[in-house]
């Protein structure tokens, strides 16, 4: 299971991360997508997540992924 990175010099070090989205928003979907667009600029990879309910055994499905946000 991935931890929880609280310092941005630890999540620069990451090559691969999970993008959670628990709603919806029009306001959430662009911030969304301008993390997609950093994420390929600097040659990162990432999946996104949309989901109901937050569990640990969902996340645990996803063993490359180094953090999420």
């Amino acid at each position: 299971m991935p931890l929880i990175i609280k310092g941005t010099t630890q999540a620069s070090e990451c090559k691969c991360f999970g993008i959670l989205i628990i709603t919806l928003l029009l306001n959430i979907l662009k911030c969304i997508q301008s993390m997609q667009i950093d994420f390929q600029k600097q040659s990162k990879k990432y999946f996104t997540f949309s989901m109901n309910r937050l569990n640990e055994a969902k996340l645990e499905n996803f063993p490359e992924i180094e953090a999420y946000i």
